[in-house]
C-alpha cells in the first residue's frame, strides 16, 4: 500500500478520530432516515369460511387494499386474494372475491385463516412509538 494513504488512514482514525464518529453519525442518520421512510402493513388474522366465491368472517373490518391473504397453514401455502367487493352486515364482513382455481384444495376445508392488511405504518413507529405492538 501507498505509504501516504497508510499515514493519513492513521493520521484520521487513530490520532484524530474524526472520520470513525463522523461515519458512526451519519450511519445512524442514514438508519433513522430509512426507518422513516420505509412503511409496512399492520394485518389483523381472523377465522373466515370459505364459500364459493365469499368469505365471511364473524367481526367488522375495514382493509385499505384490495387485497386478503388466505390459508390453512401459513407454513405451506398462503394464497393472495383480490376482492372485487365487500359487504358489511349483521356484524360480518363478507369478501366477495373472482373465482380461482389456484386455491381450490382450501374450499374443502371450509374453515380458514384470513390476514387483512388494516393500514400502513412505518418502521420507526412500529419500532420505536408502539415496541412492535402493532395490533390494537
Amino acid at each position: 500500500m501507498n505509504k501516504n494513504l497508510v499515514n493519513t488512514y492513521i493520521k484520521y482514525t487513530v490520532k484524530k478520530p474524526i472520520l470513525f464518529f463522523t461515519m458512526i453519525i451519519i450511519n445512524l442518520l442514514l438508519i433513522i432516515i430509512l426507518a422513516l421512510l420505509t412503511k409496512t402493513s399492520v394485518i389483523v388474522t381472523h377465522d373466515g369460511v370459505l364459500n364459493n366465491q365469499t368469505i365471511i368472517i364473524n367481526d367488522l373490518i375495514i382493509s385499505y387494499t384490495g387485497y386478503i391473504y388466505i390459508y390453512n397453514n401459513r407454513n405451506e401455502n398462503v394464497y393472495s386474494i383480490a376482492i372485487y367487493e365487500t359487504i358489511y352486515q349483521e356484524e360480518k364482513t363478507i369478501f366477495i372475491f373472482e373465482d380461482n382455481i389456484e386455491f381450490s384444495s382450501l374450499i374443502n376445508q371450509k374453515q380458514i385463516k384470513v390476514d387483512i392488511p388494516i393500514r400502513e405504518i412505518t418502521i420507526f413507529e412500529r419500532l420505536f412509538l408502539r415496541g412492535g405492538k402493532t395490533n390494537e
